[in-house]
């Protein structure tokens, strides 16, 4: 096995790490996870990305980086594919293990084992800290959150010190103008993204476009996703006769597209979850909608976004429409969430500070663990 590298004249060792993605947060993460493996090669790091997506990813979908998949569905299939993930990576030892969300922390786990290594667990969403709790502690020292919510949630439930813990927020690209509302008589576009199953809220979508419609208002509305509840959403569609207003899209191709010819951007009341989708919205100039209760911090109400207080569809109408009465509001909304994500969601600073918890976690010397009973 090769060595860790190190750098010339008293330079940082090279980090060499292995990305492990489960497929939800590939699915919500998508083109941060990009700009995360093209930033940190920038910055001078290997990295490596493993894939529990079903899904084919095409070689050159996530920059210059090396991908590889791993199967998990069963044994002994799954037993095969860890054996060949292994042998492929040990053609270079990996430094560090990071995993983003919990659904990849059994094969980072393991892996970190093979190669002695350690863990650094990212955590995108609520499931992700309870998961933290079942992995043996003495390979992880350092943990990185994605929101400030998700931080202290980690600190107060999984018992993990503040010091040992890292805010690095998703980076994402900013569009250069506001597009929201910009032609006062064209039909105004909502769009929400996520999974279509029944906790999702979606339904409660589908109820607010009727209220608006018995409102007098008309507007275009665009579900992108797919799910187990997509066939009564699309009954539901039927029964409240919005057939001609309420479009049903499987996402292809870049969504950040889809956003920037949106008016408003809907984060759907189950969606709890940090993703680049609603990042995306308001980097492209998009007035975002969303709920109370979410772990993204970017979602500030008056802000950066119009947050609803109540889970309902009358809440959810009541504020879509503020936005299709007074589009001068709108569009300021939408200019105050792009200067938030210029300040908070910078691709380079996401880069830099993953690869500062990295060189933490990798440090020569490093004696401390986190005890499980702290």
């Amino acid at each position: 096995m090769e060595p860790m590298s190190t750098q010339p004249n008293g330079a940082e060792p090279l980090i060499d790490v292995v990305l492990c993605i489960d497929r939800d947060a590939f699915s919500r993460l998508r083109s941060v996870i990009r700009h995360l493996g093209v930033g940190l090669i920038d910055q001078n790091a290997r990295a490596r990305m493993v894939t529990l997506s079903a899904k084919a990813i095409a070689p050159d979908s996530l920059g210059p980086i090396e991908v590889m998949h791993h199967d998990e569905r069963s044994w002994p299939l799954r037993g095969r594919s860890f054996r060949r993930l292994v042998d492929t990576l040990s053609a270079r030892t990996p430094s560090l293990i990071c995993c983003i969300s919990s659904g990849s922390f059994n094969v980072a786990w393991k892996l970190a084992e093979t190669f002695d290594v350690d863990v650094v667990p990212h955590l995108t969403a609520t499931r992700d800290v309870a998961a933290l709790e079942r992995f043996p502690t003495e390979r992880r020292s350092y943990v990185i959150a994605a929101s400030q919510t998700l931080l202290d949630m980690t600190v107060r439930r999984a018992g993990v010190p503040a010091d040992r813990i890292s805010l690095v927020r998703p980076g994402v690209l900013r569009g250069t103008e506001v597009t929201c509302f910009t032609e006062e008589n064209a039909t105004p576009s909502l769009v929400c993204t996520g999974k279509l199953t029944e906790s999702s809220g979606a339904d409660a979508v589908i109820e607010a476009c009727a209220m608006l419609r018995d409102r007098g208002h008309r507007v275009l509305t665009f579900l992108l996703g797919e799910g187990s509840h997509e066939s009564a959403l699309r009954r539901l569609v039927r029964a409240r006769k919005l057939e001609a207003s309420v479009t049903f899209v499987r996402p292809t191709g870049d969504i950040a597209d889809v956003l920037r010819g949106a008016d408003v951007y809907i984060v759907l009341p189950g969606d709890n979850d940090v993703s680049a989708r609603p990042l995306e919205a308001m980097a492209n100039g998009t007035v975002v909608v969303g709920f109370d209760g979410s772990i993204a911090d970017c979602l500030r109400d008056g802000e950066t976004a119009i947050v609803c207080h109540e889970h309902t569809a009358e809440a959810l109408a009541t504020a879509i429409e503020r936005l299709l009465k007074d589009h001068t509001f709108a569009r300021t909304l939408a200019a105050g969430a792009r200067d938030y994500v210029k300040e908070k969601h910078q691709m380079s600073t996401m880069a830099e500070l993953t690869l500062q918890v990295f060189r933490q976690a990798t440090a020569k010397g490093r004696t401390y663990r986190i005890n499980a009973a702290t």
